[in-house]
């Protein structure tokens, strides 16, 4: 079981804090937290760099496709390096929500170790609103698909810490597939590393042949072990 927080506080607060916890309440399938941590500071600085809700309900019916099984594996992910990149957060003085960016930022396909310097970067932020956004737009390392990259990075971690996904991860056959949505400067063999699986088994999963052309905004399915 991966634990993604140490400090955690009653859910009564974390959901007079967030609307977006209402909305998740109100729809989602899975558990809540019996104890839930706060949004800590950057995740407010991100709620209101990412106030528009209509497409805040875009990414949350995302992950809530094909039973939350895009969460799950983002999540089963996330934890092969989650006590190394909490540690490095925390060693920095760091709000715990800075522990999801490398995962975000796709350093799941590379030893955890080597996010090091990501943190050493964030531990130079703002509390600023804009100049937080703007050093956090740096980190990203391109101006393209930003925006939806703080969007999905909001949705997600709110996600995670107000429900208890892991027992979800634990008790998935992974028989299955799921779907992920191609982003901007990703290839074929970046997100079959990031899966785990060939760049021929992604081929032939969704019938393309010997082709490795695919586009920013294409949904692959993806063969889920």
């Amino acid at each position: 079981m991966c634990l993604s927080v140490k400090k955690i506080f009653a859910t009564s607060f974390i959901i007079s804090l967030m609307t977006v916890s209402n909305d998740l309440s109100a729809q989602s399938t899975l558990n809540l937290r019996t104890e839930i941590r706060a949004p800590d500071k950057w995740e407010m600085i991100w709620d209101i760099a990412t106030e528009d809700h209509k497409v805040v309900s875009i990414y949350m019916e995302h992950y809530r496709e094909n039973g939350y099984r895009e969460l799950q594996k983002e999540y089963a992910l996330y934890c092969k390096c989650s006590d190394v990149w909490l540690e490095m957060s925390q060693s920095r003085d760091l709000p715990p929500s800075a522990a999801y960016i490398p995962l975000k930022l796709n350093y799941i396909s590379k030893p955890c170790t080597e996010a090091e310097h990501l943190f050493d970067e964030m531990s130079l932020f703002s509390e600023n609103v804009a100049d937080h956004i703007t050093e956090l737009r740096n980190l990203f390392g391109r101006s393209v698909r930003f925006t939806e990259f703080l969007y999905d990075l909001r949705v997600f971690v709110r996600l995670i810490e107000n429900h208890d996904v892991s027992l979800l991860v634990e008790s998935t056959d992974y028989d299955g597939q799921i779907d992920h949505m191609i982003q901007y400067g990703e290839t074929l063999y970046s997100i079959s590393m990031k899966y785990k699986v060939t760049v021929s088994e992604i081929q032939n999963a969704n019938g393309m042949g010997t082709s490795i052309e695919i586009k920013a905004g294409q949904k692959l399915r993806i063969p889920n072990k």
